[in-house]
Formats: structure tokens, sequence, C-alpha cells
């Protein structure tokens, strides 16, 4: 019982271990590169350290804050070529509903005698929703530079 008991405990503890939160993320990626942090005012550390960006950020600071983007693209223009970062989530939405009419059971064969037949029993209906799943942007931060110029978010 006690192995057991021990077991348990164990692997709840190697579960818990491996849930790590944002901000213990953000903590990670500084102590990875404490160079892209160097330079700033405290407060624009703890901004980015708290998972906020602004205007004028390093893509070192953005990537502290936020993390790997889901996507990268160029978006070249007349005057530069900028870097676009993208951050995006998976989201469920209901794609579709469908009605069905499913009859319980079979109507009972007729009687041989009588001229009355029993109706049938009424059908059930049944809707049947159907989900899926798209990619959904919630954050694009374009650089310039290596600087950020501008940031788009979802509504």
């Amino acid at each position: 019982m006690k192995k057991a008991f021990a077991f348990v405990l164990l692997s709840l503890v190697v579960i818990l271990s491996g849930c790590v939160s944002a901000q213990e993320w953000r903590d990670r990626r500084a102590q990875e590169h404490p160079e892209w942090l160097e330079g700033l005012s405290a407060a624009d550390q703890a901004r980015i350290l708290g998972g906020h960006i602004a205007i004028g950020d390093s893509s070192g600071a953005v990537w502290i804050a936020l993390g790997t983007p889901s996507h990268t693209a160029l978006q070249a223009s007349a005057n530069s070529t900028n870097v676009v970062w993208s951050y995006t989530e998976m989201e469920t939405y209901l794609a579709g509903t469908h009605t069905y009419i499913v009859h319980d059971y079979p109507p009972p064969p007729p009687r041989r005698h009588h001229h009355h037949r029993p109706p049938p029993p009424p059908p059930a209906i049944q809707t049947v929703n159907t989900y899926a799943e798209r990619e959904v942007e919630r954050l694009s931060v374009t650089f310039v530079d290596d600087h950020v110029v501008s940031l788009t978010t979802a509504r």
C-alpha cells in the first residue's frame, strides 16, 4: 500500500513539475539571453517580463515577452523590408448543424382481421452539431531594423 501511495505521489510531482506558467517561460527566456534586457529601464524590463510589448521594443525583448512566434513573414514595401511575427492560437467553432429524423422502432405489422391499424410511432428528431478548429491570429508584430513599428491585435 505504501508503494502505491509513493508511486501516485511521485507521479503527481512529475506531472505538476511539467506544468510551467507563462511567467516561468518568460523568466527562462530572460535567463537565456539577459543581454536583450540590458540597457532597458527597470520599468521596461518589468513590462517585458510581465508579457507586455510596446512600439520600439527590440525583437529580443518581444521574444522574451511573448516567446517564439507561430509564423514569420517578410513584408516588402517601397522603402524597406519588414519582418512580421504572428502569434496564433487554435479556436473551436461550430461548423454546421444537421437534423436527422430517426424512427425509434419499426411500425407493428398489420393485424389480419382489423381494419384499423395503429399509427406508427412518431419519429425522433435529432440535431447534431459539427465542430472544427481553425487557426486565429491574435497578434501581429512588425519590425523595421529589429524594432517594433506596428502591433495589430485581433478583436
